[in-house]
């Protein structure tokens, strides 16, 4: 632990830690893109679990998840990139951080509900066409739903914590 402790406070001196302090425009670029990336993420993944759970039943999953995939990965992007750099400023507090403990817990969480629905059958019937969306890509997007607002929550709480 203490050699983690070092290493996140070596992180914390680097150049780009130090840029993203002293800027006083870096840091408010990068959390604004941070929080945009955050706002497509949540958009386009919340669209397509409500359609999971049943919601807009004339809307096709298939062109639905066509759309709002590529904007939900574009968001992801930019928020974990943007994350990291935030991180950096304070790494070792934020290591520290119980919430922030929570908020990476919560995220994995949500990309491994992510990669075992996109990897069921339930899923690719979906995909294709072939069947109604079934109890488990509801529950599947109930529980992404439940997650992603848990890591919204987290990630506001960290600044008061």
């Amino acid at each position: 632990m203490e050699d983690l402790l070092l290493l996140l406070k070596d992180l914390e001196t680097g150049m780009l830690a130090e840029a993203m302090r002293k800027s006083p425009w870096l840091f408010p670029i990068v959390n604004t893109l941070h929080i945009l990336g955050i706002a497509l993420l949540f958009g386009a993944v919340s669209c397509l679990d409500l359609r999971l759970m049943g919601a807009w039943k004339t809307v096709p999953v298939p062109g639905l998840s066509r759309i709002v995939v590529p904007v939900a990965g574009t968001g992801l992007g930019l928020a974990l990139a943007t994350g990291v750099l935030l991180f950096l400023t304070r790494a070792s507090r934020y290591a520290q951080n119980p919430v922030f403990q929570i908020k990476m817990g919560l995220i994995v969480l949500a990309l491994v509900n992510l990669a075992l629905l996109h990897r069921s059958a339930a899923w690719k019937a979906a995909q294709e066409g072939t069947a109604t969306e079934g109890r488990r890509v509801a529950w599947a997007g109930f529980l992404s739903m439940l997650l992603w607002l848990g890591v919204l929550i987290a990630g506001r709480i960290i600044a008061y914590w």
